[in-house]
């Protein structure tokens, strides 16, 4: 539906579409993480419950506690920072997806200002947060879960050094291409 086939009306000038095909490709493998089975333990985490950790389970069983707050009491951290940052992840990839399709929807019908306008929240936004949990995901689950106050990793805060947080994630997926500031 993104793709525009050869022959196929679109608004989008000609010398464009190159790019745009390959946006859409992207975007369909990034799909394919929320919705194919072939991803699914990026979805799901199995926590045993043993001796050491069957404080309240009753509790949550019933739904009167919280699984993250299960995860909590029983000092599961590791396994409390394995799932917020899934659970996260997956939320942000989801959100990014949609913007980013209703963005190439809009280049191809033509609608470019709107196009351009649906990619900042993900391209500033949501990169940002995606680049902190990169660099140091249990810091970012203790400022997002542990303290719980956004200001602490929302990208619209000034006082955050957006250089630092894209050198940190530069310097753990070492690109190949040259970024300068």
């Amino acid at each position: 539906m993104l793709y525009i086939q050869k022959g196929e009306k679109s608004r989008l000038p000609k010398q464009y579409r190159p790019i745009n095909n390959l946006c859409a490709i992207i975007y369909d493998q990034l799909t394919e993480i929320i919705t194919e089975a072939h991803y699914h333990q990026l979805v799901t985490t199995d926590i045993p419950i043993d001796k050491k950790n069957q404080i309240l389970v009753q509790e949550v069983q019933s739904g009167k506690l919280h699984a993250l707050d299960w995860l909590a009491e029983n000092k599961l951290d590791k396994e409390l920072t394995t799932v917020l940052t899934k659970h996260i992840v997956l939320s942000l990839l989801s959100d990014f997806l949609n913007f980013i399709f209703e963005s190439l929807n809009n280049a191809k019908n033509g609608k470019f200002s709107v196009a351009y306008t649906l990619l900042r929240k993900p391209l500033t936004d949501e990169l940002l947060l995606f680049e902190q949990i990169l660099f140091d995901r249990e810091d970012f689950i203790k400022r997002f879960y542990h303290q719980g106050q956004p200001i602490d990793y929302d990208p619209s805060n000034p006082k955050i050094d957006k250089r630092k947080i894209i050198r940190n994630a530069l310097s753990i997926i070492k690109p190949k291409l040259f970024f300068s500031e």
